[in-house]
């Protein structure tokens, strides 16, 4: 594989699902490259010339059978980091500038604190892994609005969440949460709360009187006829709600 000179202006590479095992070395042409697609592809290694696309924005290397030893430092201007299904257990280095990451389907079993240097994150999406509570730090992202935890192992709501006020998205959908804790009515922007298939049995007395709340999932948990009702103005579970 090749490209010419007249490629160089290319800005987004897409290789979804495609055989390859490397990169060509003439990647490190595409120096106007914003955006790379390679899911699905048979990466063991990344390719060190991606480092020199200093316009790349957003990489996606979900399915990459990449565990370790990722390293984002020289992309200054990487706002989305997309590493899916691709066996990691620790965060890669390097990745202070990123507004989104997923880290969906891997293997962490905690989140290490220096998550909370990711200052400028807006959006971090750890579904499918195997987390049981969440680090102190996460509450120094102070511009975090959507938390996607769902298909953990969490045995409770983590209390760091509460100090997250600003937080407008919240998924814990099948979990082994059997309680929702008082404080998260006070949640001042919090509008989708997913907490389907848990072993929730009752409710906060005031949940009604949740501020933004418009999304509520709490299908698949063994409520009682008579606590659906009592909750009747906002207990709406909504249907088809993807896998968070």
């Amino acid at each position: 594989m090749g490209w010419e000179n007249k490629d160089s202006k290319l800005e987004e590479l897409n290789l979804t699902i495609n055989p390859l095992k490397g990169l060509p070395n003439a990647i490190a042409d595409l120096k106007s490259l914003k955006v790379l697609n390679a899911r699905g592809c048979k990466f063991k290694q990344f390719h060190k010339a991606i480092l020199g696309l200093k316009k790349l924005e957003r990489i996606e290397l979900s399915g990459c059978p990449i565990e370790e030893g990722l390293d984002f430092s020289e992309l200054k201007n990487l706002k989305e980091l997309w590493i899916e299904k691709g066996g990691l257990k620790t965060l890669p280095k390097g990745i202070e500038q990123l507004e989104k990451l997923s880290l969906r389907d891997n293997k962490f079993t905690k989140l290490p604190e220096s998550i909370g240097q990711i200052k400028g994150l807006k959006a971090l999406y750890c579904s499918g892994n195997q987390l049981k509570d969440l680090p102190i730090a996460l509450a120094e992202l102070t511009s975090l609005t959507a938390l996607q935890l769902g298909y953990n192992r969490m045995p409770k709501i983590p209390d760091v969440i509460k100090k997250m006020p600003q937080l407008k998205e919240l998924s814990l959908t099948r979990n082994k949460i059997s309680e929702v804790p008082d404080w998260i009515v006070n949640m001042p922007e919090l509008q989708q709360l997913s907490l389907d298939r848990n072993k929730i049995r009752r409710l906060p007395e005031h949940i009604n009187k949740m501020p933004k709340i418009h999304q509520l999932g709490l299908t698949k948990n063994p409520i009682s006829l008579t606590e659906q009702k009592r909750v009747k103005n906002i207990f709406r579970p909504y249907i088809g709600i993807p896998k968070f």
